[in-house]
């Protein structure tokens, strides 16, 4: 299933170092299901330009997003919208860690906003991140675990 198109921003370069330690790359420049309930999801410019992935679980949508250079939530937009599934979780560095207080809120708040129950910001995110949703959202950073 392919789910829409842009140009790949993977470069030619990457796909050759692939290709030498014999593995075989895949371009994927829109959002497409790899197995059954799971998507790569098409990729935004950010700069750089990244890619994230959706899992269809019972609660609803996981997206794993890297360091969301072009935005948490227009990230977790386009998963929702591609897939066609409503948020539950989001885990990943939403590039926060250098912001000031003010957008590490308005990010957080639009995530929550969108429908997400699980909010878990890791490595580039920063602790002011963590701390915000700890205290203005207590439990949406509980684990647990779904399929």
């Amino acid at each position: 299933m392919d789910l829409g198109s842009t140009s790949s921003g993977a470069s030619d370069s990457l796909a050759g170092h692939l290709s030498d330690l014999g593995l075989e790359p895949v371009k994927v420049s829109s959002t497409t299901e790899v197995a059954e309930g799971v998507c790569v999801v098409g990729q935004l410019y950010g700069p750089p330009y990244e890619q994230a992935a959706a899992v269809s679980t019972k609660n609803g949508l996981l997206v794993l997003v890297g360091c969301s250079h072009p935005g948490a939530g227009r990230i977790a937009e386009r998963a929702m919208r591609d897939v066609g599934a409503r948020p539950y979780a989001i885990l990943g560095g939403f590039h926060l860690v250098a912001s000031p207080p003010e957008k590490v809120r308005i990010i957080a708040d639009e995530l929550v906003r969108m429908g997400f129950e699980k909010i878990y910001p890791i490595h580039c995110s920063g602790d002011y991140t963590r701390e915000y949703l700890g205290t203005e959202y207590p439990g949406f950073m509980e684990m647990e675990a779904w399929a």
